[in-house]
Order: structure tokens, then sequence, then C-alpha cells
């Protein structure tokens, strides 16, 4: 499954990136790399991870949760990395401070 064939209510969870990154220009292309960071950086970069936990204040069990939903997104969309790999990258960094 590509970006362009979502179900919709996994669209609505990718769509929902603009929103909580508030015009912050570290936004995933559809191959979920950052669209500003120079080269093959993996989303969420530093200053999208940053930006996301600033729309969860304190809040890092919604963070979680939200991640979690755009982690089975990009399970689904990159079937040959490594869940391992994916988890580190989209929810084990929301444990909080």
């Amino acid at each position: 499954m590509n970006a362009t064939e979502r179900p919709a209510h996994v669209s609505r969870a990718v769509q929902a990136i603009a929103v909580r990154l508030d015009g912050n220009p570290h936004q995933p292309d559809p191959s979920w790399t950052c669209r500003t960071c120079v080269g093959e950086v993996g989303w969420p970069c530093s200053p999208a991870r940053t930006r996301l936990a600033e729309a969860y204040p304190g809040d890092w069990v919604g963070l979680s949760i939200y991640m979690g939903s755009l982690l089975i997104v990009a399970l689904t969309e990159m079937p040959t990395t490594p869940p391992a790999e994916l988890h580190e990258r989209f929810v084990s960094w929301t444990r909080g401070p």
C-alpha cells in the first residue's frame, strides 16, 4: 500500500501531522523522510519530534498514542523496514523526559 491508497481513517491520522506541527516545515514526504532535512533523514526528525512534543504539553500518553497510529501506517507502507527500527523511530522517543 502506498500513500495514495490509504484508507480514510489512515489518511486522517497522516493529515493531522500538519496540524500538530503547526507550520513547522519538517513534514514527512510519502516515503516517510523529512522534506526539509538534508539527506535521507527519516521522519520524524529531531525538529519534528520537538514540535510534536510541544503540541502535546505534558501529555506523553496522548503523544504516544498518536505516534503509535502513525507507526501502524508506516509499518504498512514500509514493509521491508524492520518493525523494531520503525518502533524506535516513531514511538520509543515519546516516553517523556
